[in-house]
């Protein structure tokens, strides 16, 4: 189960960030992930959407928001990481 400690091995580029502020920031995040339909990704998931939710608030000022320099507003590198793995985990599988 997502944690802490877990976000904190994930993400060192937190390590500024008070353990109380990724805890809320993560239990946030666990009431917008379905871990049944995330299964195996879904502290990753959770990771991704924490890191997000940070850099959002005011202890993600000077955090990376944007790749190659394109920014989009309200999105961070890590928004487009969860997008990704929303996009992997909702389709499902396919057969080719």
């Amino acid at each position: 189960m997502a944690d802490v400690a877990g976000f904190r091995v994930r993400f060192p580029e937190f390590a500024n960030v008070p353990d109380a502020a990724i805890s809320g920031h993560l239990a946030g995040a666990l009431l917008e992930i379905d871990v049944e339909m995330w299964r195996t990704k879904a502290d990753e998931g959770a990771y991704y959407l924490t890191a997000h939710k940070i850099v959002l608030s005011p202890w993600g000022q000077g955090a990376r928001t944007a790749k190659d320099g394109v920014y989009v507003k309200g999105q961070t590198l890590y928004w487009q990481e969860y997008s990704r793995l929303v996009r992997m985990v909702a389709t499902g599988p396919r057969v080719i």
